[in-house]
């Protein structure tokens, strides 16, 4: 089974975007954990895996590299926006997303990105690499 993964790099962190849409892997602790290994993996901060409906509204899961799940990341969160943006999944300007740390909101202006909590006047930087591999573990 070929899995597609899209890397992004933005303000410091490298995640790897994982999206159910276009994959049939169920993730969990140990195959995140070989992903996000830089030695015996793709090598990454965490995985960001969506989009997701949650209570009819998108939302992201947050998986750190060491398997569990974080409540909320401001790089994450901007990073996935950039992805729903760049994926064609959002159209609107303002939404509202949901992390297992509580709702987000998200405004993009022209080429930038400001979410409520984190400002990034520097979003422009954010770079995507995409990857299809399979990895053994499927």
């Amino acid at each position: 089974m070929d899995i597609t993964l899209e890397r992004y790099h933005g303000l410091g962190n490298d995640y790897l975007v994982y999206d159910p849409n276009k994959n049939e892997l169920e993730l969990n602790e140990e195959n995140v954990k070989m992903l996000c290994n830089r030695n015996m993996g793709l090598g990454a901060d965490g995985i960001l895996e969506g989009p997701l409906m949650e209570e009819k509204q998108m939302a992201v899961r947050i998986w750190n590299p060491n398997g569990s799940i974080a409540e909320k990341s401001g790089n994450g969160v901007r990073i996935f926006a950039k992805y729903l943006k760049d994926a064609g999944y959002v159209q609107k300007k303002h939404y509202t997303m949901l992390t297992d740390g509580g709702e987000v909101e998200i405004t993009y202006h022209q080429d930038f990105l400001v979410s409520n909590c984190f400002h990034c006047s520097k979003c422009h930087l954010i770079v995507m690499c995409k990857y299809t591999l399979n990895c053994g573990i499927c």
